[in-house]
């Protein structure tokens, strides 16, 4: 069994407001499959993949990949439809939640990055799809701009930016029964409702 990685973040500073523990990465799994069974897809319908081999230059970028279960997914779907040209690659400002390299699909790569810093120039044009789930916690004004700009800059032209965020209006804190405590999920809650510095959603 290969040995779970050391993990490295990138300099900048991180934002991330949960920890980096095993239960958080069962809550970043769970949330995970949670997405899917609500919306049915890892890939938008309209997003255009090949529907064979005879395209190898298809590339997915995960942006905030946590434990790297998208790519995986993704990669696992892929498979099923005997794609195994295609690429995923995963970046997160922090390594302590991936899998060890020897774990993942061969079409999978996992690299620290801070989303909100200038991405390796090499990276700059070469994704078909750029994917972005559950950032509006980490994004404050002054922040919004670079961030967009350096997920844009990925892009191939004509490519697509997916970017899937919950409604933080609705949060609510639901204990499983009477006698649960949840005074530090309504607390969660209350910090989830609260808008971002400089940040406007309509």
């Amino acid at each position: 069994m290969p040995d779970l990685p050391s993990s490295s973040v990138a300099s900048g500073g991180d934002p991330y407001m949960f920890k980096r523990d095993h239960r958080s990465m069962a809550r970043l799994n769970y949330n995970h499959w949670l997405h899917i069974q609500l919306f049915g897809y890892l890939l938008h319908p309209r997003i255009d993949t090949p529907a064979d081999n005879s395209h190898d230059g298809f590339r997915v970028a995960d942006i905030g990949t946590g434990t790297a279960i998208y790519p995986v997914a993704l990669s696992a779907e892929w498979q099923r439809k005997g794609l195994t040209r295609l690429r995923v690659d995963g970046f997160d400002i922090s390594s302590a939640q991936f899998p060890p390299q020897a774990w993942m699909p061969e079409n999978v790569r996992l690299y620290v990055q801070d989303a909100f810093q200038p991405f390796a120039p090499e990276k700059h044009g070469a994704y078909d799809v750029v994917h972005v789930r559950y950032f509006s916690t980490l994004v404050k004004g002054h922040s919004l701009q670079p961030l967009v700009r350096n997920l844009v800059g990925l892009l191939k032209p004509g490519g697509y930016l997916q970017w899937s965020e919950p409604d933080m209006s609705s949060t609510k804190a639901t204990a499983t029964s009477p006698s649960t405590l949840k005074g530090t999920a309504e607390k969660l809650s209350a910090l989830m409702k609260s808008p971002r510095p400089g940040v406007e959603v309509e």
